[in-house]
């Protein structure tokens, strides 16, 4: 919803891009807010459509959707990282403070033909991001059901579990 030199980004004709720019910029310049975008990091229909070498493969070569009708990306492919890479520091450079990523996990179906191992591969992946963005400026924070991916995150926040089951 604002603009971006991202190729192949969603774009949206409801939405005054300009308007949402110069709003964002208005935020950016106040020094007592704390800008945080938030945004999936391996549910994106439109870059699993153009990268389809990219997206989670079915048995049928097709691409595997969720419930929501949402292609997922491989969160062990490179170009899919150095994707959310540009991504988070395209936030930055508008003024953001901080990324959420959400869905920070791979999807549990067993209609997904995938090899390898699917919580090694979350994990590098967080790795991955925290190592090349130890320097910048903005903070990567991680949303996931996987508590071993905290290290790799300023914030880490756990999703689809039971308050009363979480420990320490």
């Amino acid at each position: 919803y604002y603009t971006t030199a991202i190729a192949g980004a969603e774009s949206s004709t409801l939405v005054n891009t300009a308007q949402v720019d110069a709003f964002l910029e208005d935020l950016a310049g106040r020094e007592e807010l704390h800008l945080i975008a938030r945004l999936p990091a391996f549910r994106d229909s439109a870059y699993a459509l153009g990268n389809q070498d990219c997206g989670l493969p079915l048995s049928s070569g097709a691409l595997w959707m969720d419930e929501e009708s949402c292609y997922w990306l491989d969160p062990a492919n490179t170009k899919v990282l150095s994707h959310l890479e540009s991504i988070i520091l395209e936030l930055q450079s508008l003024g953001f403070d901080e990324v959420v990523l959400d869905d920070f996990t791979f999807p549990d179906s067993a209609n997904i033909v995938y090899d390898g191992d699917r919580s090694s591969v979350i994990l590098e992946a967080a790795k991955r991001l925290s190592a090349n963005l130890s320097e910048e400026e903005i903070r990567l924070s991680l949303c996931s059901t996987d508590p071993a991916l905290a290290p790799y995150a300023e914030r880490f926040y756990i999703m689809d579990c039971d308050g009363s089951e979480v420990q320490g």
